[in-house]
This record gives structure tokens, C-alpha cells and sequence, in this order.
């Protein structure tokens, strides 16, 4: 399976199951190539860039030092590959093609992957673990494959694992497609520290798929804070499909009690005329206490929402954000939220939420949001381009993460810090204000997937293919702080 199909495709729904979990949720749309100025990455609120070029880091990386940026741990940045799968060409015997990366209090990391080895007639997905040792080393193992599954649509163990969480106890928890009584609208797992793996809760087990389809990302209270799962409180998610609104296709929201071993459908997007709610959500998700954030395609003109949740009043959502309201301009808003993060604003001492937008801004290829809920306040941080001014590429691709200085990493997927349309990707990092500094460009064929994960002062990700065989990497950026 080539990614770029599933870039094609966006959130892939005629690719079920689909193998990657969908982080650029709407096709491509080629940028303006014409050079026009607007208040973009050459303005004070996007941050006026000086490009100063050096030799970077890890494979082709490049570094773009701006002059007066502020962000003062990104000169320091280092890029560093970990693992290149299938070392053992051409059997990968090892797995290859990984989809997503997510860390564990203890600095250890696991992955989702899509070809369990090239022996397989029917890869099914697998889970891999990177272990951390004494020396900060890392150590690649298989820490879970699903069952071959060659006669889709009945996968009672599950296929194709999209996104994990990491229990106290060591146990991984996870989503995946496949699921039992022929529906292949997915699973909730948990699989222990010694490999067995038990089914929580089948999707799409209710008539007509009211309680869900096509599970994607999962949180739980302090997750933004780096803290594993208790395994005590509720866990809580979304499906992009299922529920009971739009004909089926608006997505839910759910909450699952390890107490009870109880999963409830806590909220329907899209049962109200209008979709004021957004429809079929998807991407990373925040907590609060009392408060689920989230962002889904939005309603009809399917631009975007970033909405609110209270947990205390279940069937209440509230529209925080609609990025429809200038969708398809070029004087605002982006558009296709890719997933929210929660951080503290250190100025405030509140939580603020921040984003990406995969397209639309003054550049219409992408940029970078903050949202403060106490205040109402949206402020656009970065635009990326407009050409030809393209040095920290465009089409953004994953989540945000955040380190202790409180700048933000992300990448996108196309382009590079040369301003090359034809790029492959660009890693970088802003600070509060915007200013922006490309820390890597990706190579031909890299194909970089996942939210960004980050531990201590370390940034982690993945690349569905490249890597030093082809097959996929796992790498790592020092932030410096």
C-alpha cells in the first residue's frame, strides 16, 4: 500500500480497512506558484524569516537559522535516524512499514506498522516496541503481531492497529480495524506485557453501526502531561463513521470504563440540521478535567471544527472554532484540522489548544492555530508559504507537540526549507510568536506519517517508507532543552 493513495483519498473510506491511520484527512490540493506577498511567514504575526543555510543533520538535513526567531533551542535541534526496518532485505522478517509512534512515561516507545514481513501473503499490522536502555540506546523487538487475516470482513483478533496508549502496568491499549460478525469497523484492545491479547469492545455491534465505526485516537486525564494510563479512569475516543447522525456517517464520541468493561456512546456529531457540530471526527484529542477538545471535517463545506465536550453533560458539544467560515479564501482561516494539543500558555497560566490546519491559510496550503477556551481568542501563528517563500513546506501533516520551552514541532508534508514546491516534507519548529526554523528535510520517498511524540527533551517520529532500506524509519530530534 503506497501512502500517496491514501493522501489521495484523505481519510481513505473506500480503502477499508484502511492501513494508516489518516492523518491528512483531504486530498492534495496543488499550491499557487505565483510569488504575492500577504501576512504570511513575512509578516510579524507569521514571523519575518532571514534564511541563513547550514549543513544539518541526519540524512539530508538541512538547518534554516532565522534571525531574530526566538527560538533558541532549534539551533541545537539535532536529527538522528534510530531504526531502519527491514534490515534483512527482502524478507523483513522484522515487520516494516510503520504508521505511528507514541511514548511511555519510562522513555521506552511502541509503534503501529503495517506488514508483519514481506513473507506474508495478507499482512495484518503489528505492534513494535523501541526499548530504552541505561544509555539513552535504543533496542528494536516485535512486541505484538495480529493473527494473518485473510478473509476480510471477519477479524476477531483485529487488523491494521492505528493508535496506543501505554498502560501503568505495562500493557499497550490500543485501536484497530477488523472485529468480529462481519462488520471489519474495528476494535479496542489491550494486549499485556507478555503478549496476549484480549478484545474490549467490538465496533459497529450495534444495528446500523449506532455505536460507532472506524475508531481513531484515544486520551485520558493527564495524558498531555506525559503520564501513562492508570488503568483506573475512564478511557475516552472517537469514530469517524457510525453514530447515529447524517445517515449514519457523522462519527461518535465514546467513553470506555476498565471498571465496568463498559463502552458508552457519549456523544452523535451531526444529528442536528446543519452539522453546526462538525461530522466524522478524527486526529489527536485533549482532556481536561470535565473536558474532551477535538477538531472533525465540519459540516457540508467539510472545512473543519475544533470543538468542545463536556464530560458532565455528555450530549452537550460546542463548536469553538468553525474553520468553514472563510473556507476556500485566501484572507484567514486554514482549513482540515489536523488534530488539537493542550499546553500551558506560560504568560497565563491557562491551557490554550494548537493545531494545524492541512490546508487553506493566506498561503491556502496550511498553517499553524492557537485557540485559548477561556477567552474565545484564535490567533493564526504561522502561514506556511505563500510562494515562493516556502522554507519550512507546506501541507502540514501531523498534530503538534510541545517541549519544555514551549516551542512547537510538526511537519508537512511537501516541500523543504529550500522553498522547493517539489519537496518531500520539511520537520520544523516555531516558537509562541510564529517564527520558524525547518530542522529537517525529508528525502524521496520518505513519506513521513504519525503525530510527533515527545519525551523529555526528545521529539519522535516515523516515516511509512525511506529509512536507509526502503522500508520505513523510526527518528528522533534532540531539542536542546
Amino acid at each position: 500500500m503506497n501512502v500517496n493513495e491514501l493522501y489521495a483519498v484523505g481519510r481513505c473510506p473506500k480503502l477499508w480497512p484502511c492501513p494508516v491511520r489518516a492523518i491528512i484527512r483531504a486530498p492534495f490540493v496543488p499550491p499557487h506558484h505565483e510569488p504575492r506577498r500577504s501576512r504570511g511567514l513575512d509578516s510579524p504575526k507569521g514571523g519575518r524569516m532571514q534564511s541563513l543555510y547550514r549543513a544539518g543533520f541526519g540524512l539530508l538535513g538541512i538547518i534554516v537559522a532565522f534571525a531574530g526567531s526566538g527560538v533558541s533551542p532549534a539551533s541545537a535541534a539535532q536529527f538522528s535516524t534510530l531504526y531502519s526496518f527491514c534490515p534483512d532485505q527482502p524478507t523483513c522478517s522484522a515487520g516494516s512499514q510503520p504508521t505511528g509512534i507514541f511514548a511511555a512515561a519510562n522513555g521506552d516507545l511502541y509503534g503501529t506498522a503495517y506488514n508483519n514481513n514481506n513473507a506474508s501473503p495478507n499482512p495484518s499490522g503489528f505492534i513494535f516496541k523501541m526499548t530504552r536502555g541505561a544509555g539513552g540506546q535504543y533496542t528494536y523487538s516485535q512486541f505484538f503481531s495480529f493473527p494473518a487475516c485473510a478473509s476480510n470482513p471477519n477479524c476477531p483478533s483485529g487488523i491494521y492497529p492505528s493508535y496506543l496508549i501505554i498502560g501503568k502496568s505495562g500493557a499497550v491499549y490500543g485501536v484497530a480495524q477488523g472485529g468480529t460478525g462481519g462488520n471489519e469497523r474495528g476494535i479496542l484492545f489491550k494486549i499485556t506485557p507478555g503478549g496476549q491479547e484480549t478484545v474490549l469492545y467490538n465496533f459497529c455491534s450495534q444495528a446500523n453501526c449506532t455505536d460507532g465505526a472506524q475508531p481513531d485516537a484515544l486520551t485520558y486525564l493527564h495524558k498531555s502531561d506525559g503520564a501513562d494510563w492508570d488503568e483506573v479512569s475512564p478511557l475516552y475516543g472517537v469514530t469517524a463513521f457510525g453514530g447515529t447522525g447524517y445517515y449514519g456517517l457523522g462519527g461518535t464520541a465514546f467513553k470506555y470504563d476498565p471498571g465496568t468493561t463498559q463502552l458508552t456512546t457519549i456523544y452523535n456529531f451531526c444529528v442536528a440540521a446543519g452539522c453546526h457540530d462538525g461530522m466524522q471526527p478524527g486526529g489527536e484529542l485533549a482532556m481536561t478535567k470535565g473536558l474532551l477538545y477535538g477538531v472533525n471535517d465540519g459540516n457540508s463545506r467539510a472545512c473543519g471544527i475544533l470543538w468542545q465536550l463536556n464530560l458532565n453533560q455528555p450530549h452537550h458539544a460546542r463548536a469553538l472554532h468553525d474553520f468553514a467560515k472563510r473556507c476556500n479564501t485566501s484572507d484567514g482561516d486554514g482549513t482540515v484540522p489536523t488534530g488539537v494539543l493542550l499546553s500551558r500558555n506560560p504568560g497565563t497560566g491557562r491551557n490554550v489548544l494548537s493545531g494545524l490546519a492541512a490546508q487553506g491559510g493566506t498561503g491556502g496550503v496550511g498553517e499553524e492555530w492557537t485557540y485559548d477556551p477561556a477567552t474565545g481568542d484564535y490567533q493564526v501563528l504561522t502561514n506556511f508559504c505563500p510562494f515562493p517563500e516556502c522554507l519550512l513546506g507546506y501541507s502540514p501533516g501531523s498534530a503538534l507537540v510541545k517541549d519544555a520551552r514551549g516551542n512547537w514541532y510538526g511537519f508537512n508534508t511537501r516541500g523543504d526549507s529550500t522553498g522547493n514546491p517539489s519537496g518531500h516534507g520539511e520537520l520544523f519548529v516555531t516558537d509562541q510568536y510564529g517564527n520558524g526554523t525547518a530542522i529537517h528535510d525529508f528525502a524521496t520517498g520518505d513519506q513521513p506519517l504519525s503525530p510527533l511524540v515527545r519525551w523529555k527533551n526528545r521529539i519522535f517520529g516515523v516515516t511509512y517508507a525511506g529509512g536507509a532500506n526502503g522500508s520505513g524509519s523510526v527518528y528522533m530530534v534532540l531539542t536542546g532543552n
